[in-house]
């Protein structure tokens, strides 16, 4: 299985639910690509800080532009 770097941008319901899926895809799809969680950006800086720890992502930032050109 071959990894592949995720970014998340936002961390309300809908990012939430595609953290939470993002983290199934192994255990549904054991042959397809393993979800790196790398990023996390959210303009609510502490939100995306405690979203990141909660679900396991790498980093959190409070810049969207700074993770697409990531």
């Amino acid at each position: 299985m071959r990894d592949i770097g995720v970014g998340l941008i936002g961390t309300g319901f809908m990012g939430r639910a595609h953290a939470i899926a993002y983290q199934a895809v192994a255990g549904i799809f054991p042959d397809s690509l393993r979800p790196v969680l790398s990023a996390l950006a959210d303009v609510d800086g502490p939100a995306a800080q405690r979203a990141a720890v909660q679900f396991g992502f790498r980093r959190a930032e409070t810049d969207s532009h700074a993770l697409i050109a990531d």
